[in-house]
C-alpha cells in the first residue's frame, strides 16, 4: 500500500474545478521549489513527493481542469 495524504479546503469554493487546478499547481510549485533549493527539508519533500490524484465528477470537469492547468503553464 502507498501512503496517501488527503487535503480538504477550509472553505467552500464556487468553482471547485478551478480550485482543484490551483491546488495541484501550488503543490507542484512547492515540491519543485524545495527540490531546487538545498535546504534540510529537501530530503523530507523528496521522500514524500509523488503523484497528485484529483477526483472530479466527470469527463467535462476533467477536461476543464486540464485546460485550467494548461493556462498556468509558462509560455
Amino acid at each position: 500500500m502507498f501512503p496517501v495524504e488527503v487535503a480538504y479546503l477550509k472553505e467552500p469554493t464556487p468553482d471547485y474545478v478551478r480550485k482543484a487546478a490551483q491546488v495541484v499547481w501550488d503543490i507542484n510549485l512547492q515540491v519543485n521549489w524545495f527540490k531546487n533549493n538545498p535546504r534540510p527539508i529537501l530530503t523530507i519533500v523528496q521522500q514524500n513527493s509523488g503523484d497528485i490524484l484529483v477526483f472530479l465528477t466527470g469527463r467535462d470537469d476533467i477536461d476543464r481542469c486540464l485546460e485550467e492547468l494548461a493556462h498556468m503553464l509558462p509560455t
